[in-house]
């Protein structure tokens, strides 16, 4: 009965895997149909189109488009609290990712940023992710005077200054052409107005350098424990071709 259960552990993980790959790739294609079409044009027919897949795929994950509607509010919802908690992948640039938010999602951006100014910002998953990240390292990095909830407010502000300047242009082309540029005035109002330079083991670098080396740091301690799950794997494998 063990052998059993230790064989199906890889299968199994893999499987999981795959789901999240699946479920994912459903809500991307789901938020891709409500920036172009509004809510309305999110259907299981269309994600399945889009997501060139099978309608039952879909209703594994989604039973109802109810459920469909109510995962993708909360897959925006969550990407934007990794956001503000720093956590954002190795390849990825912070600023360009609001900026191509604002220009490819703008109704969804929209209803999130109009939700925290609505509700207490303190129960919002958002800006409490957002306070706990500032609070953290980079407060270290913070200019004298400059709160962490200051911080946090003046980086969610500029969420809603790409919003306003990035709808002023009318072609999809231009808005993505609009997004570059305000990712890069993101960057500057943040580096040269709250941040007072790079912690002293970065000290000589660009800022733009000194992100970069951070996340490769980020890559590595993630591929490390990758290879150690790897291992793993290997171990159990010979484990069972001996016994068979």
């Amino acid at each position: 009965m063990p052998r059993q259960k230790i064989a199906g552990e890889p299968a199994a993980r893999r499987s999981r895997v795959n789901g999240r790959r699946t479920r994912q790739r459903l809500l991307a294609a789901a938020i891709a149909l409500w920036s172009e079409h509004g809510s309305l044009g999110v259907t299981v027919s269309s994600v399945a189109e889009r997501a060139e897949t099978a309608r039952r795929t879909v209703y594994h994950h989604f039973p109802t488009q109810e459920a469909l509607l109510s995962a993708t509010i909360e897959f925006v919802d969550t990407e934007l609290a990794y956001l503000t908690a720093g956590e954002i992948g190795p390849d990825d640039n912070p600023y360009r990712l609001v900026a191509g938010l604002a220009a490819d999602n703008p109704d969804l951006i929209r209803s999130v940023l109009s939700r925290l100014l609505a509700g207490d910002p303190m129960t919002d998953p958002i800006y409490a992710s957002g306070v706990q990240y500032w609070m953290g390292e980079p407060s270290q990095r913070l200019r004298e005077g400059i709160l962490p909830e200051h911080a946090n407010a003046v980086s969610i502000s500029m969420w809603y200054a790409a919003n306003l300047i990035i709808a002023t242009k009318q072609s999809q082309a231009e808005r993505r052409r609009e997004a570059e540029r305000f990712a890069r005035t993101y960057e500057r109002v943040l580096h040269e107005g709250i941040f007072a330079g790079e912690p002293a083991r970065y000290g000589g670098l660009e800022v733009s350098e000194a992100r970069r080396l951070r996340q490769l740091e980020d890559e590595n301690g993630r591929l490390k424990r990758l290879l150690a799950e790897s291992v793993l794997d290997n171990a159990i494998l010979k484990d069972l071709l001996g016994k068979v």
